[in-house]
């Protein structure tokens, strides 16, 4: 099975709508909580439910395709061997993916 462009953006667009409704969820305020081992241990997880939300939704073939969209394999073995896990943060942040 293949993945349309179209089908492609609704699925990041229902990714990002999961993702912010976890992150609205866990943090009360407005502001990023900042940059601690345990936060950034958090996002990820939550990336991770994300991800796994998507995979049980859309299949493991669309989940693949948008995980390697938004945070490519290659750059989370890079960012993790050199940053740990806050790195990925700040990847995906940037990204406006957290």
């Amino acid at each position: 099975m293949t993945v349309s462009a179209f089908s492609l953006r609704t699925l990041l667009a229902t990714a990002l709508v999961f993702a912010a409704g976890l992150a609205t969820a866990a943090t009360p305020s407005t502001t990023q909580p900042a940059l601690t081992e345990a936060n950034c241990q958090n996002e990820m997880v939550k990336f991770e439910q994300t991800m796994g939300y998507l995979r049980q939704t859309s299949g493991d073939q669309a989940a693949t395709t948008v995980q390697d969209k938004l945070l490519p394999a290659k750059t989370r073995e890079e960012l993790m061997a050199k940053e740990g896990p806050c790195g990925v943060v700040r990847f995906l942040r940037a990204k406006k993916v957290l």
